[in-house]
């Protein structure tokens, strides 16, 4: 990023300032116009398809207000413009369109836009995730929760909810594991038509509740770090809010699991989850894993060794 902004990222048009010999100057990733940064970092079409892998960066990146910046103006448009989540989705995205451009000419290996997606969202959850864990450890470690087993014979599923309050889109996920911490399946999927973050976590736990009728997973944990969540599913009576027919319909349903219960956590302790939902709403894709996802793996070891 600090070299597109000041204009030394090494693209074909920069070489050729620089006197460097070229075989051609068009950009290797679509082989239709010249390759210079602005080009490669918004005019691409594949690189216009890998930003488009998120609605909020498809409405905000490209509007008839951005077709005339410069590299630089079009960047300090975007980051005034989105959330600091969405920013940091923006770098990583373009990081993997040069990755994935350098890859084709030095190495002649192609990836789908699909594959550069992936990679570069599994690379900002690493990032995410560890930087999170190194300020968990050196500024408050005492007040940090751990991810905790089920007891023998149950499983538990840490359920999230993802939420863009610009477009009122979102994803949900979920991540079940067993008594001995074993990662047991996984699910994730987009969610449009948001009211709010409290329904987006509402629908992770619907989500939750109708895995363990369809898998017979019972005794089950549900774990949701929405305290409202939990609160007002443990609550008896009519729920009479504007999200309140489906809070009564998952209280019909917990009825009818005695062996299930819906129990609060800190964030902390919640990490899998939430990276399952932000990986849907990356992907844009419903996700089913029946192993550990590489984006997963380094949370799923980490809060294992735990135990």
């Amino acid at each position: 990023m600090w070299k597109i902004c000041n204009d030394i990222l090494p693209s074909l048009d920069r070489l050729l300032t620089k006197h460097v010999n070229l075989e051609s100057q068009l950009c290797v990733l679509c082989i239709g116009r010249q390759e210079t940064t602005l080009h490669l970092c918004r005019d691409c079409p594949f690189t216009r398809a890998v930003l488009n892998s998120s609605q909020t960066l498809d409405h905000v990146c490209f509007t008839t207000e951005t077709d005339s910046l410069s590299v630089l103006d079009w960047i300090k448009f975007c980051s005034g413009k989105l959330t600091t989540q969405h920013f940091d989705m923006l770098i990583f995205l373009l990081w993997g369109v040069w990755k994935e451009r350098n890859s084709r000419v030095w190495e002649g290996k192609t990836k789908t836009v699909g594959d550069v997606v992936l990679l570069s969202t599994s690379r900002l959850q690493d990032y995410i995730f560890h930087n999170s864990c190194s300020i968990s450890r050196g500024y408050r470690n005492i007040g940090v929760v751990r991810w905790k087993c089920p007891p023998f014979g149950c499983v538990k599923l840490n359920i999230d909810g993802a939420f863009d309050i610009a477009s009122g889109t979102g994803g949900i996920g979920l991540v079940v594991r067993d008594h001995s911490g074993q990662f047991v399946v996984g699910k994730g999927r987009p969610v449009l038509g948001l009211l709010s973050a409290e329904h987006s976590e509402l629908l992770a736990c619907r989500e939750a509740l109708e895995l363990i009728v369809d898998q017979s997973l019972q005794p089950a944990i549900v774990e949701t770090d929405s305290l409202i969540i939990q609160q007002q599913l443990c609550k008896a009576g009519v729920n009479l809010s504007r999200l309140g027919r489906i809070y009564d319909d998952l209280g019909v349903l917990l009825d009818a699991l005695p062996n299930v219960r819906i129990m609060h956590t800190r964030r902390d302790a919640n990490i899998a989850a939430h990276l399952m939902a932000a990986e849907a709403v990356a992907v844009g894709q419903p996700l089913f894993y029946s192993s550990v996802p590489s984006f997963l793996c380094n949370v799923i070891d980490a809060e294992l060794c735990n135990h």
